[in-house]
């Protein structure tokens, strides 16, 4: 008798952004719920959570919605490393990764953890398993002793975690062709990062120093108010205030390196033509900023949302701005 297919969990997907909490319900078939929960100003700086105290207080008045959590890891806390290896078993494999992390490793192998996601299985002529396509990722084991906690005083489990790329992998795996080219941006508060996926498969990261905060500081000096008045007037677009020419300026200093990383991708994997790029985070809510990039680049503009299998009742405007939370919850 075949055996029943296993029951997943349903599970809430966590990306802690610089000032959001973005979360996005997933019930083992399809993604259920997404929301956007404000954060204590200064409560993470460059992916590291400042204080666990706060931390754990956001995550009980933000009222998550299932017990079991995956959680989005950002490079700062997570290294991760596209290797190539012989074909072994998994413990020969766990045994070997550490060797690739050397560069980035200051302590003992033991106080660090590692995990890993086979990309592609090379076989020899005869058919024989001959090399291994990885991703490698590596973070530090104090850093997920510290969010398991934080997790548990909350009265939630931290069920998974895994880096920023494997959330966009995940999305990938899931998409209708999943073969074809995808370059997803992901812009957010303080930065944008694009990922190029050439074929399907994970290439290369690209940061840009842009995001909403950059939107906000030119409101804040071209109508002299301070930075936390600005951020209001830029979410609301309060008298037109992202239309302003020194905003627009910046827009498109912005959507310029988009294009170059466009003509990047397509000058650089010939193989591959990029078609379609895919946008999200908290800056999609900027008009000025999707208008800009929709009518300039040279490739068409989806919403990442379009490729997540949501429900009807999902709000699709909120779940744009969670791209890594619903793809760490996808696995």
């Amino acid at each position: 008798m075949a055996k029943p297919a296993k029951r997943v969990r349903p599970t809430t997907g966590i990306d802690i952004g610089t000032g959001f909490l973005k979360m996005v319900d997933f019930d083992g078939t399809q993604i259920t719920g997404a929301r956007v929960v404000a954060l204590p100003d200064n409560l993470t700086r460059d992916g590291h959570i400042v204080s666990h105290e706060e931390f754990i207080r956001a995550l009980r008045q933000a009222s998550v919605t299932h017990r079991d959590c995956a959680l989005m890891l950002y490079s700062s806390v997570c290294y991760t490393r596209r290797v190539q290896m012989p074909a072994m078993s998994t413990k020969e494999l766990m045994l070997n990764l550490p060797y690739e992390f050397q560069d980035f490793i200051q302590e003992g192998d033991d106080d660090y953890r590692f995990d890993y996601a086979l990309l592609e299985m090379k076989t020899d002529e005869q058919g024989t398993p001959s090399e291994m396509d990885l991703l490698a990722a590596m973070v530090k084991t104090s850093v997920m002793n510290d969010l398991s906690a934080c997790f548990k005083k909350a009265g939630l489990r931290l069920s998974c975690a895994a880096p920023d790329v494997m959330a966009f992998t995940n999305i990938v795996r899931k998409a209708p062709d999943p073969e074809s080219d995808f370059c997803f941006v992901n812009m957010g508060t303080t930065g944008t990062r694009v990922y190029l996926f050439p074929r399907g498969r994970f290439e290369v990261i690209r940061n840009i120093d842009f995001g909403t905060d950059n939107i906000v500081r030119v409101v804040a000096h071209e109508l002299n108010i301070d930075h936390n008045l600005a951020r209001t007037y830029v979410t609301t677009n309060h008298e037109h205030c992202q239309e302003l020419p020194a905003v627009h300026e910046a827009i498109e200093a912005f959507v310029a390196e988009i294009q170059r990383i466009v003509n990047f991708y397509n000058f650089s994997f010939r193989d591959s033509s990029l078609e379609c790029l895919h946008y999200g985070g908290t800056a999609s809510q900027v008009k000025p900023l999707v208008d800009a990039l929709s009518s300039t680049l040279t490739v068409e503009l989806r919403g990442v949302s379009d490729l997540l299998p949501a429900a009807a009742q999902v709000n699709r405007d909120v779940l744009l701005q969670c791209p890594a939370a619903a793809g760490i919850v996808l696995a």
